[in-house]
This record gives structure tokens, C-alpha cells and sequence, in this order.
């Protein structure tokens, strides 16, 4: 959100995360006066406005069937509005669905490493006369490495080029997904 607010000149910014503490600390963060935050789910948001960009940065993977966030984001996209969607799909018609427990932290199981196939998420836009029109790999410019926390994400050196990697044995590119309504 920073970096849209940074970078463009949108009248209307909105953001929406489902924690209470993460909102809170968007709305404290002096860089991010002004932008409209919301607690909610990406499943059923409801706003009064249509949106020109949706932009959802690592949230479809923590939902099992992503048709209603698909539905949601559909009902508040513009005619011409774009859609871009950032985390990690698989290229094969696999869908994958990870359940983790990171034992240092909590001790039941939970989501957020799922990997839709693009082809599922192709058919499921396809519903709401959406489609995608590009797709992006995101590439780090720098090296990063492991962090205290073993799920969080870092980039190693593949004979297929940079991964990025976790302590859930995950090896995976990160794409954004653009997506435009096809009629």
C-alpha cells in the first residue's frame, strides 16, 4: 500500500487485511494517511465504490476454493479495472493444499501455503468473464536469507535460476497474475 500511495495518484486508496493489529498499525503509520483500512476478509469485503486496480499480495493461499474471493473481487472491479494477484501458483493442473504447524510459534496446524494451479484459477476467472492477460516472476535483486521464523521465505540459486524457499521444503516462484474482464 505504501508504495501505490508512493507511487500513483489514486484519490481513493482502500486496504483490507482480517487482523485487527495489522490495520492498526496501517492507520498509525504516518506514511499511510489518508488510505481508507478496513478488518475484513477477502472472501466477503463489501465496499460502496468500484475499484480501476485490485491489487492482493499472498492471500489467495490461504483459502482452500478461492471462488468467493474471486466472486468478491469481481463485484467491486470497475469495467476496465485490473487485477493483479502476487504469491505462488503452480505451473502443472495440481492444486496444492499445505497444511503447516510451525512448532517454535503454535501448536496446531494452519494455512497459507497453498498453490492454486494458474489453469484453476483460469476456469474459476473464466465464471465471472475475467481472465489473465500476463504473468510476471517476481525476482528479488538481492540475496536474502533464513530468518529466525523457518516459514518465512528466502531466495536461493537453482539450476533453474533464483527460488525462493522455506522451512516447509517449498521450492517455488513467486508471479503476479493480471487479470482484466474479457468481455
Amino acid at each position: 500500500m505504501y508504495f501505490c500511495k508512493k507511487e500513483f495518484e489514486a484519490k481513493n486508496l482502500y486496504g483490507l487485511d482480517y487482523s485487527d493489529s495489522l490495520i492498526s498499525k496501517a492507520n498509525k503509520f504516518n506514511g499511510l494517511k489518508g488510505v481508507n483500512f478496513s478488518v475484513g476478509s477477502a472472501e466477503n469485503f463489501k465496499f460502496d465504490i468500484l475499484f480501476d486496480a485490485i491489487i492482493m499480495t499472498g492471500v489467495l493461499s490461504y483459502f482452500d476454493d478461492i471462488t468467493n474471493v474471486i466472486k468478491c473481487i469481481n463485484s467491486h472491479l470497475s469495467s476496465n479495472g485490473v487485477v493483479i494477484i502476487t504469491g505462488g501458483f503452480n505451473d502443472a493442473d495440481v492444486d496444492v493444499m499445505v497444511r503447516y504447524r510451525n512448532n517454535k510459534y503454535f501448536n496446531t496446524f494452519e494455512s497459507g501455503w497453498n498453490m492454486h494451479s494458474i489453469n484453476t484459477i483460469r476456469k474459476i476467472l473464466q465464471e465471472f468473464d475475467l481472465d489473465i492477460i500476463d504473468i510476471k516472476i517476481f525476482y528479488l535483486s538481492f540475496k536474502s536469507k533464513p530468518q529466525d521464523d523457518p516459514c518465512r521465505s528466502w531466495n536461493i540459486s537453482t539450476e533453474d535460476g533464483m527460488k525462493f524457499t522455506n522451512g516447509m521444503g517449498l521450492l517455488y516462484d513467486i508471479r503476479s497474475l493480471v487479470i482484466k474482464r474479457i468481455s
